[in-house]
């Protein structure tokens, strides 16, 4: 979906720098006209200042927001996929509900991952503790001359 390279800071500064240019003009046509219109409420994403509901970097919020019918938007291809490049990298806290969903199945992840290899590690300190209980048990039967472990198992502790 975005290149490699882009970043979210490179895309609004291209975004704002098309916004300028058009604005230059003094006879706009009426595709620059709508262009604006896209790319103005695009900024207003990008900057937070959205005057639709939410905060969801959707088409349909393009729509409201830029106040252009949606069959009219999707004839602005260029503008549409900048959109959605700029929604894929939008920082934490300014994508909505998805960018919301992203970061918290990340953050499941981790903590699954985390819960494996916590898991691996108290498996093998159980390994070593039963080793070394092992090994205290035969050097204490050798000790006491007990020929078998079992025989210290079986012996009654007083109270």
């Amino acid at each position: 979906m975005s290149e490699e390279g882009e970043t979210f800071e490179a895309l609004a500064k291209k975004n704002r720098e098309r916004i300028a240019a058009i604005n230059e003009r003094q006879h706009k046509r009426r595709t620059e006209l709508v262009e604006l219109q896209i790319r103005s409420a695009i900024d207003r994403f990008v900057t937070g200042t959205t005057k639709a509901t939410g905060d969801d970097w959707t088409a349909v919020r393009l729509v409201e927001e830029s106040g252009i019918p949606r069959p009219t938007l999707y004839r602005y291809k260029e503008e549409l996929a900048l959109f959605q490049r700029l929604a894929a990298l939008a920082p934490l806290g300014s994508g909505g509900l998805r960018e919301e969903n992203r970061r918290l199945r990340a953050e499941l992840r981790e903590e699954k991952q985390r819960r494996i290899e916590d898991s691996k590690q108290s498996k093998h300190i159980q390994d070593v503790l039963v080793q070394r209980v092992h090994a205290l048990s035969l050097a204490l039967a050798q000790v006491t001359g007990q020929s078998k472990v079992v025989s210290l198992l079986g012996t009654k502790v007083s109270e």
